[in-house]
């Protein structure tokens, strides 16, 4: 679970790069494949209860791993929390889950600060140096920097992990077909996305206009409006991508092309739909 307030979306971003950077590394080594969710792109519109309520019982709840991430604001207040980012936190701390919280000292204009923000901030900080570790960055690199070795660490050092890890090698053991554990975990839009690209044998050009527009072309283009609905497809291609099912043949995240692993997943899922 990525949770953070609204002024540290590129931090976010480096927070998701650095989770499919230890996949990359750890995951067949450990059995584990970490995925990356955050509210956008793991909750939907739902009528009976408040917003947060809604977003803790589809992602926080879910999550075995919390990173938080801190600037300037606090957030929003909710309920009995100053903010939906900490009551994520306290929720996920309260079910004994590791959390790993950063807070930046990147310099910004004291001007553009809400002071309220800051304070409140400060605060929880100060709450937080006294129940636990917390760390510090300098800039989005030293963010980076930092996360990776840290997960590591909390992978590794865990115990909340290591039944996850047994698990993973059992259903290994079980499994004649390595795509069955694969299937599982793959989300049915990014399995119907696959197996459309590889029967058209079609390359993927996702491209992003200002105003929240963008273009996602196949063999036919759909044009897109919005931050969700273009969260969305970024996070069957993340899935995709991670999974060494499509490869980023522009390395900026705007071109793909299917993997020898890709064609074969795709004849996998339609010979067991066929059954």
């Amino acid at each position: 679970m990525i949770a953070s307030p609204s002024d540290v979306l590129k931090e976010r971003d480096i927070a998701r790069e650095v989770v499919y950077y230890w996949n990359t590394l750890n995951s067949q080594k450990n059995k584990i494949v970490l995925l990356p969710i955050c509210w956008e792109t793991h909750s939907a519109p739902l009528m009976g209860e408040r917003a947060l309520e809604v977003i803790n019982k589809l992602v926080t709840d879910k999550a075995d791993l919390l990173v938080g991430i801190f600037w300037n604001r606090i957030g929003t207040k909710t309920g009995d929390f100053e903010s939906g980012t900490i009551e994520e936190i306290e929720r996920h701390i309260e079910k004994g889950k590791p959390a790993m919280l950063y807070f930046s000292n990147a310099p910004v204009k004291m001007e553009s600060v809400d002071k309220n923000q800051y304070e409140k901030l400060m605060k929880f900080k100060s709450r937080c140096l006294e129940k636990g570790l917390v760390d510090t960055f300098d800039s989005t690199e030293d963010f980076r920097d930092k996360l990776k070795k840290h997960i590591s660490l909390t992978i590794d050092n865990n115990p909340h992990f290591e039944t996850s890890i047994e698990t993973g090698i059992e259903i290994q053991g079980q499994n004649s077909n390595p795509f069955t554990e694969l299937s599982s975990s793959l989300s049915e839009k990014a399995k119907e996305f696959l197996i459309h690209c590889a029967k058209t044998e079609s390359s993927i050009l996702l491209l992003k206009f200002v105003g929240d527009h963008f273009l996602l072309k196949t063999d036919a283009a759909y044009e897109g409006e919005g931050q969700r609905e273009l969260a969305k497809w970024e996070a069957i291609l993340d899935e995709l991508k991670t999974t060494g099912l499509i490869k980023d043949t522009s390395h900026k995240g705007e071109s793909f092309e299917l993997t020898h692993k890709g064609y074969e997943f795709a004849d996998y899922l339609n010979e067991f739909n066929s059954i």
